[in-house]
């Protein structure tokens, strides 16, 4: 099964394998939320193959899983943990790991919950995920009760359809394009090949143009990729940057709550574990919290100042165990 794996042919398919990893259909707000991520993808020109786990046999769900460009799994958390029918395709999934199976697919992870643990549950199936060699795409997780409490909430369909177009954007790394017709091979009213009835100084002329052509297209795209870069880091949210520009390793467990004085929405908490970083929107009492303007937390994760400097020239503020803060620019250091 292994020299099935074709990373580009996979990436090039645009098909979305889909998983419904609930207990029921009925009345489940992630089943809910899978439905509104099918209607944005298929207006995006993706396909969606969808599976249900209590439906669907584990082979078939892997081999689905594992010809497509991306992969959504979604689930209610119902009390703890992920369940066992996730658990179950997880280990199933790990026998494909050493194949390369599952290597740099994204994983689109959503995670409700009626009670609570749905941030639990999501840390441990994104860090399953990329144990078995997969990359992250997007996450969403939330509490809510039933499924009409999602459909009535004009706000959270607008997040996930949203979280939709960025893991397209972003994760598959595609873009949407206009239809076209099929370009003509032949040049009406000719009766002989182009080819045929190019002069030699056309033919110069046109190498020089094509030349040219290919210089502008080369500084176009430079100026379109830090334009598409500028662009993400701004369109991320703040917990998602934090995730994404984390690049440190600790042994030890840090909890941090960053205040956003000019944006209270914004406060995020953080947790840094030795199996990586957890970002999410919402206020803890922890041990350390620092309180900054968005703009500097942002300048901070791009790498233009650091988190001491900041601190230093009073553009953030700290209170607890302030010694957190040294590590802190350890575990963003690559960025500078």
């Amino acid at each position: 099964m292994a020299s099935e794996f074709d990373k580009e042919k996979r990436k090039a398919s645009k098909k979305i394998t889909m998983v419904y990893a609930g207990l029921s259909e009925a009345d489940n707000p992630a089943h809910y939320a899978c439905g509104r991520l099918q209607e944005v993808f298929k207006e995006l020109g993706l396909t969606v193959e969808y599976k249900d786990l209590s439906k669907d046999d584990n082979e078939e769900v892997i081999l689905a899983m594992t010809g497509s460009a991306g992969v959504v799994i979604a689930l209610t958390v119902e009390w703890y943990g992920i369940g066992y029918l996730l658990q179950k395709l997880l280990d199933d999934c790990h026998f494909y790991k050493k194949s390369g199976a599952f290597d740099e697919i994204p994983l689109f992870s959503i995670v409700f919950s009626r009670d609570g643990f749905e941030k639990e549950a999501a840390i441990y199936l994104e860090t399953a995920w990329q144990l078995l060699g997969g990359s992250l795409g997007q996450q969403i997780t939330a509490i809510f009760a039933n499924s009409a409490d999602l459909a009535g909430n004009f706000e959270a369909i607008q997040v996930i359809e949203k979280r939709a177009e960025q893991y397209f954007r972003y994760g598959l790394h595609q873009s949407y394009q206009l239809p076209q017709s099929l370009t003509a091979d032949k040049v009406l009213g000719q009766t002989k090949p182009v080819e045929e009835m190019i002069t030699p100084e056309q033919s110069a002329e046109t190498a020089r143009q094509q030349k040219e052509q290919a210089h502008i297209q080369s500084l176009s795209d430079k100026l379109k990729a830090k334009l598409e870069e500028k662009t993400k880091a701004e369109y991320q949210t703040l917990p998602e940057l934090l995730m994404q520009k984390y690049s440190g390793y600790t042994d030890q467990e840090y909890q941090l709550q960053i205040l956003i004085i000019d944006k209270p929405a914004a406060n995020t908490t953080v947790l840094i574990k030795k199996s990586g970083i957890f970002a999410a929107y919402g206020q803890e009492d922890v041990p350390v919290t620092i309180s900054a303007t968005e703009e500097t937390i942002r300048q901070i994760l791009a790498g233009k100042i650091s988190f001491q400097r900041a601190f230093m020239t009073g553009e953030m503020t700290a209170k607890g165990e302030l010694t957190v803060l040294y590590k802190l620019d350890d575990f963003f250091t690559t960025n500078r």
